[in-house]
């Protein structure tokens, strides 16, 4: 496919915005149509450089896509449900970490950076899920 065009603001714009040209996409009678699936950072940034080239456009939809990355890795998921469901997280704790650790067959440091690692990324997701919520959304979801 080869794309002509005397004003290459658009296709500069995406381009600078870090937003693939992802085919199928639509020209029709000077406008282009188009779905991209990016990050809402991308997704902003693309807004703020068609708004500084005067490019006028316009949303018709935004649909947030499950990721496709797992958040934990096999063996945080597998250690972590272990220590869910021996109770490490009840409280009180109905086992220790080294108690855990000798039932799994793997070192105390081991166990306890693996479950660190895997909470980390719990609630750092946990976090900015909440934190790309708009203010009043998030305000009110206590």
């Amino acid at each position: 496919m080869q794309v002509e065009t005397t004003v290459p603001l658009l296709l500069t714009s995406l381009q600078d915005s870090g937003v693939p040209l992802e085919m199928p996409f639509e020209v029709r009678d000077g406008e282009m149509s188009l779905e991209v699936t990016v990050p809402q950072e991308t997704l902003s940034g693309l807004a703020e450089t068609l708004d500084e080239f005067g490019i006028q456009y316009t949303v018709e939809r935004i649909q947030q896509e499950v990721a496709s990355d797992p958040l934990l890795t096999e063996r945080q998921r597998r250690i972590l449900d272990e220590a869910i469901d021996r109770g490490y997280y009840d409280t009180p704790r109905r086992i220790t970490l080294v108690d855990l650790a000798e039932e799994l067959d793997i070192a105390k440091s081991t166990c306890s950076e693996t479950l660190h690692r895997a909470e980390e990324r719990v609630v750092k997701d946990y976090r900015s899920d909440e934190r790309d919520l708009p203010p009043e959304i998030a305000a009110t979801s206590d």
